[in-house]
């Protein structure tokens, strides 16, 4: 698990430092090493934020100061847990009054004593193991992460990789194709339909020999391999097991 550490106060951080490696002692025969990187402001961590599989962040300082940079966190993509550690009497209830907190957010009371820490490690390897996969889509001004069921197709279309997500936005990204069909090839659900699209089958809306449709509108010709390949995946053939987690799929074929 790697884990990083915010906080402006050296002494606390190298504190917790020493606090994190004597339970990482302890649980290194259930769940390997913690591996721990420190941090003293928020704009060194942020875009190193998808290596870590848990943050603590200090929120001493400021009541929402803390809890908005969370909320960045998990607005860039992150799911996993964060915990928010502050002195200021009432923090999380007062935090709580103010905002509706994302389920990945824990609390932590400064000074931060063992059996506290131990606790709240227990409760955030139970949200890490229950953690939704993302995909990352590298795009000309940033990068987004996306559960992969949401991602509706990937196409090659004059020179510029698209990807068509649920939300009906589509994004252009920098990736190849060959490298997000090895990101996707994992879940079942995405069908290779040409050597320029990558289809996920939820959303497939009417396939015939020659084409298939999408529930968002977009048609695209295939060719009878790809046709076959897609007939496989619907009909839950062994080599298509796992697809759609055994939601129906309702689709017209030809």
């Amino acid at each position: 698990m790697h884990i990083a550490i915010l906080d402006e106060n050296v002494a606390d951080r190298k504190q917790l430092e020493r606090l994190l490696g004597r339970e990482a002692d302890k649980r290194k025969d259930e769940n390997g090493i913690h591996y721990m990187d420190s941090f003293g402001e928020g704009q060194s961590l942020f875009p190193k934020r998808m290596s870590y599989d848990l943050f603590f962040l200090d929120g001493s300082d400021s009541e929402l100061g803390a809890y908005n940079f969370a909320i960045e966190l998990c607005n860039g993509g992150v799911t996993s847990p964060i915990v928010l550690c502050s002195a200021i009497e009432g923090y999380e209830i007062s935090i709580r009054d103010k905002c509706s907190v994302p389920s990945n957010i824990l609390f932590l009371k400064k000074p931060v004593l063992k059996a506290d820490l131990s606790n709240i490690l227990d409760r955030a390897e139970i949200i890490f193991s229950k953690l939704e996969p993302t995909i990352e889509l590298r795009h000309l001004k940033d990068t987004m992460y996306v559960r992969p069921y949401d991602i509706i197709c990937v196409r090659l279309d004059h020179g510029q990789l698209l990807v068509s997500l649920s939300s009906g936005e589509t994004v252009e990204v920098t990736d190849s194709i060959s490298s997000l069909t090895g990101s996707l090839a994992t879940y079942k659900y995405f069908i290779q339909a040409s050597k320029n699209l990558i289809i996920n089958a939820k959303y497939i809306e009417k396939l015939n020999m020659l084409s298939v449709r999408l529930k968002n509108g977009f048609e695209a010709k295939i060719s009878p391999l790809g046709h076959a390949e897609i007939k496989k995946a619907i009909t839950h053939e062994p080599s298509a097991s796992g697809l759609m987690d055994g939601n129906s799929i309702s689709i017209q074929i030809d």
